[in-house]
């Protein structure tokens, strides 16, 4: 009865055992047929871009030119009509040059095709090594693809474009840092072929250059002193002021000089009248003044490097001397006098650091400075020999100066 049980076990375990191993056949040959199955499957077209563009980078690191001349022109007869970019313009045009097809860079509307945002709709190439690849390639033979543009059939035009069209696909450069060299060349290029069908794209792409705009606006605040002098000065003590001030400059507005035009509006304040007089009333002794200027002036740069610009100016003026308004309110305190009169002097700015001022464009040649002015103002007539005279004005301002700079296109 032992021995029975112990021979049922046994014959158990055994086919526990062929179970496991006959499960696991079945689970591999399942295996097998779905990767079968898999494979068989065709290719997407994902699948296909991605297998052809890692095939021209292959056959290009072998020399196998023609092989690759093929597989674009595979790529082109397969994708012609559908929403799928197999290749990037830039890999295109590079290749072009690696397979002498230069028809495919020298058809004006194909250069179109480096403005990327039309291929917003289209399912793009795949990021992998072929562009980095293809350019450091590119760069490595950068002599003979020249060279052999160079023996190539095409019109000296076409071959000079060509040239210069290769350095701009191999150049690593921004609007900030521009390449020189290739400005160059651009340049080289519009002054031997200024009316060429490629001008308009070697100016607008290729050629980075830019200059400052003929107009240049700035601002300055700040304060000092007013000195009156002469007739004036014995009856109106000194005091200080307050200037607030706005420029526009004019580049090479006579011949070769810069003009700058001066807006000013000047107080000054704490002066008070040193001895009593008529005139429209009476000024009494210690009555507070404030005095008015709004100016206008304009003048050369006679001095400008990079830390320093002396612009001597002459204009003219206005001149509003009276109380302050709580003063006026005064009984008998009414009492005011205008004057015309000319100004002249010397603004000296000190460029203390460079900076974007946002004045009147995101890209500007700007600066700050602090500005030393003196100037003199007298009048060019007076209602009385008692106002007859001058103010001179020693003010110390912070300002800002900027001209916009734009794409010499």
């Amino acid at each position: 009865m032992q021995m029975r049980s112990l021979a049922l076990a046994l014959f158990g375990v055994v086919g526990l055992v062929l179970h496991t191993v006959r499960g696991q056949d079945t689970s591999a040959d399942s295996a097998r047929a779905i990767e079968r199955e898999i494979l068989s499957r065709p290719d997407t077209d994902n699948e296909i871009v991605a297998k052809s563009r890692e095939m021209i980078l292959d056959r290009l690191r072998a020399g196998d030119i023609a092989k690759v001349a093929e597989v674009i022109a595979y790529l082109d007869h397969r994708f012609q009509s559908r929403q799928i970019l197999p290749l990037w313009p830039v890999e295109r045009f590079l290749l072009a040059y690696w397979t002498h097809q230069y028809t495919e860079i020298l058809d004006p509307p194909l250069l179109d095709s480096l403005d990327t945002s039309v291929y917003r709709d289209q399912v793009l190439p795949p990021d992998d090594l072929l562009s980095r690849d293809l350019i450091d390639l590119s760069r490595s033979r950068r002599t003979v693809l020249r060279a052999a543009v160079l023996a190539s059939d095409r019109s000296r035009e076409e071959q000079a474009f060509l040239t210069i069209f290769l350095g701009y696909l191999l150049t690593e450069r921004t609007f900030a840092a521009p390449d020189q060299p290739l400005n160059d060349a651009a340049d080289e290029f519009l002054g031997q072929y200024p009316e060429s069908r490629y001008a308009g794209f070697v100016r607008s792409r290729i050629r980075v250059v830019f200059r400052e705009g003929e107009w240049g606006y700035g601002f300055d605040i700040g304060g000092g002193t007013a000195l009156p002098g002469g007739a004036l000065g014995d009856r109106i003590s000194d005091g200080g002021s307050l200037t607030l001030g706005l420029d526009v400059a004019r580049r090479e507005a006579v011949g070769s000089v810069d003009i700058v035009g001066y807006f000013r509006l000047l107080f000054s304040l704490g002066s008070s009248v040193l001895a009593p007089f008529e005139y429209n009333g009476t000024w009494k002794r210690d009555l507070s003044l404030t005095t008015m200027v709004p100016e206008f002036s304009v003048g050369p740069v006679v001095v400008e490097n990079r830390w320093i610009q002396v612009t001597p100016f002459a204009g003219v003026s206005g001149m509003l001397i009276a109380p302050p308004e709580n003063e006026r309110a005064k009984p008998g305190n009414d009492v005011s006098v205008n004057l015309f009169s000319a100004t002249g002097g010397v603004n000296i700015d000190w460029k203390i650091a460079r900076g974007n001022l946002v004045i009147s464009s995101p890209f500007e040649n700007a600066y700050w400075f602090v500005r030393t002015r003196i100037s003199y103002t007298a009048p060019l007539s007076t209602p009385d020999p008692m106002f007859r005279g001058s103010v001179i004005a020693i003010t110390l301002s912070v300002g800002g100066f900027g001209r916009p700079i734009a794409r010499d296109l």
